[in-house]
């Protein structure tokens, strides 16, 4: 995604850790990386989270998924991502009726 937090799948108590993987220092860093802005500290922390990964493999990603999604032509403003379709559903405009 475009930020590298993947907190919901790799945390002992993520909302999307189907895996149920769970490693307490990957929890740590996690944290660490979302309560900082400075993007370096962010850096070091995501490839520390991706060493633990790597090395527990606890998911094993075979495929990456595609979407498309439909408007109709009278909307507009509409510019959906694979992680939120909906992320700014309040600049979306009617054109017509």
């Amino acid at each position: 995604g475009e930020d590298p937090d993947d907190s919901d799948l790799v945390t002992c108590h993520g909302i999307a850790n189907f895996a149920g993987f769970c490693d307490p220092a990957v929890d740590t860093l996690e944290a660490k990386a979302l309560s900082t802005s400075d993007q370096a500290q962010r850096t070091s922390l995501y490839d520390e989270v991706q060493q633990r990964m790597a090395r527990d493999l606890p998911y094993l990603f075979l495929y990456a998924p595609t979407y498309g999604f439909a408007v109709r032509d009278a909307v507009s403003g509409v510019q959906p991502t694979p992680f939120s379709p909906t992320w700014n559903a309040a600049d979306w405009i009617r054109t017509s009726t």
